[in-house]
């Protein structure tokens, strides 16, 4: 395991990560990326700065990589897409530096409401203009929030400890969410209506490109101020600048994000707006927590397959706790069982949910499934990071379902193949919430660990059928650990899975497969799963 460092980290996150068992840890605090092409090769874990430039051609050098771990604040500099498709894990330490994001914050909306660099800048030219430069107090004040995540929610608790009223727009929040931290939730037209001041705390996509544009400072309250410690993107800057000259925002404060110096830019250049460079989330403790803290999330991730704060995983506390990863790979199990039943031209995928219990999220789930199902035929380089990405090149639809009630278990998972052969499906659970377990196989219900080597069996239910199966795997010196049985009715189909403690050659199959009354037979290696 070689872990690369081509950031400077603190010496306790340095000391965690060179306890990992086997682990070569390569310190390179200052790298460039042609410096980083020729290191990579060969690297399993790689850290960096989130500001650290990654090109496309570097990123394929690194075919070893699992994991990159990104140190500060903002969005990577490389290409997300590459690495998902690569199947590596991006992931960064955000609450470390929200600490530092909020008080950042409030002190450019004091600033800005108390006029302090301009009154600073006053002082030091020799002018006392203090009539001139009369600011507000925040006091009763309503300050509206955009986003209220870790930061958001952070800002508001230190806005309503000054007396300010907090207004928040987060539409995937619910009232009640918002309102049990004494703050309200409203529309985004209201927020710009109602606030005296707003701050951006919302990550760059589709929806928030540009959120700050022309038609929403047209709302704002006037002599409103704008805050936007988040990504620069969410504000349009001419329409700022706009909206300044008009008088109808009376001042901006703007952390920039790995901009240029600002030199000949009217907006960065005027007295009524405040730019900081990116220090938001740089404070001596963010860099001294930010290490510690995404060392321990790398040597969970290492040890236990524990996924925290992950970029390009949905659902990144996917495996926060020991029950989620069992479910996780409860999935990976029977995708991979399934394949091997129905490996021919797999179609579609569905999996469904069904129960009452607290699960992972059912994405999560799907994409666990997909690597089982997707590793027997494209190798080890699939994992839950690449599977969706990897199944759609082939063509292969996934469709997702959810039930709320389940008849026999209290929660169910069932993943299904259409393929260009038919369907087959498999269901299974945890017994106590700990003990993986195959409970249907293509409607058969079964008890079957989902582990190491198993010969299926599908026959027609006769006297002697599966004496005939062990009598032949015996003959090879093939040992049968458990078996597991089902059918669906006396005299008709019959299933047996039986696990056995070596594999079973193609020769031995075929031998099996010619005794009379046998329909199929199939061999299943977990072996890999078992042991991940």
């Amino acid at each position: 395991m070689r872990i690369l460092v081509a950031a400077s980290v603190d010496p306790a996150g340095l000391t965690l990560l060179k306890e990992v068992a086997d682990a070569q840890v390569v310190e390179v605090p200052v790298c460039s990326d042609r410096q980083l092409s020729k290191m990579i090769r060969g690297a399993d874990v790689l850290i960096v700065a989130a500001d650290t430039a990654i090109s496309r051609e570097t990123l394929a050098r690194g075919r070893q990589l699992q994991l990159i771990g990104l140190l500060g604040a903002g969005r990577p500099r490389f290409d997300l897409d590459s690495a998902t498709a690569q199947g590596i894990l991006v992931m960064n330490a955000p609450e470390s530096v929200s600490v530092s994001i909020a008080e950042h914050t409030l002190a450019l909306l004091l600033a800005l409401a108390r006029r302090l660099p301009e009154a600073d800048a006053g002082v030091k030219r020799g002018a006392w203009d203090h009539e001139k430069l009369r600011g507000m107090e925040v006091r009763d004040k309503v300050l509206g929030v955009i986003g209220f995540g870790v930061v958001g929610s952070l800002v508001a608790a230190r806005a309503l400890a000054l007396k300010m009223k907090v207004i928040v727009y987060d539409p995937h929040l619910s009232a009640d969410a918002v309102a049990c931290q004494g703050c309200r939730q409203v529309a985004l037209s209201e927020l710009f209506r109602e606030s005296d001041a707003v701050t951006v705390h919302a990550p760059l996509n589709a929806e928030t490109r540009s959120l700050i544009g022309r038609e929403s400072l047209s709302r704002v309250k006037q002599g409103g101020l704008i805050i936007n410690c988040s990504a620069a993107e969410i504000v349009d800057e001419s329409a700022l600048q706009d909206a300044l000259m008009r008088g109808q925002v009376a001042g901006a404060a703007l952390d920039l994000h790995g901009q240029p110096p600002v030199s000949g830019q009217a907006l960065y250049l005027s007295n009524r707006v405040i730019c900081t460079p990116d220090l938001a989330a740089h404070t001596r403790e963010s860099v001294a927590g930010g290490s510690l803290e995404l060392a321990k999330q790398i040597v969970d991730y290492l040890g236990s397959g524990t996924v925290t704060h992950a970029l390009n995983l949905p659902g990144a506390e996917e495996a926060a706790t020991e029950e989620a990863a069992r479910w996780l790979g409860l999935c990976e199990a029977m995708g991979c069982f399934l394949i091997q039943l129905h490996p021919y031209g797999v179609q579609e995928v569905r999996v469904e949910v069904a129960g009452e219990g607290e699960l992972p999220e059912t994405a999560a789930l799907s994409r666990s499934a997909l690597t089982g199902i997707l590793a027997p035929i494209v190798g080890d380089r699939v994992n839950r990071i690449n599977a969706q990405a990897i199944a759609g090149k082939r063509g292969i639809r996934l469709k997702e379902g959810r039930l709320s009630t389940t008849v026999n278990y209290r929660n169910v998972i069932t993943v299904r193949v259409e393929t260009d052969r038919g369907e087959g499906s498999v269901s299974g659970t945890l017994f106590d919430n700990r003990t993986p377990r195959i409970v249907e196989v293509n409607g058969f219900e079964v008890e079957v660990v989902p582990d190491g080597d198993l010969v299926v069996v599908f026959n027609r239910d006769r006297p002697g059928v599966i004496a005939d199966v062990a009598e032949t795997l015996g003959r090879y010196g093939i040992n049968i650990g458990q078996m597991y049985n089902g059918r669906d009715a006396a005299g008709g189909t019959a299933i047996t899975a039986l696990r056995v403690d070596s594999p079973v050659t193609d020769d031995i199959l075929k031998r099996v497969r010619e005794f009379p009354n046998i329909l199929t037979a199939r061999r299943v290696n977990l072996t890999r799963i078992l042991h991940e």
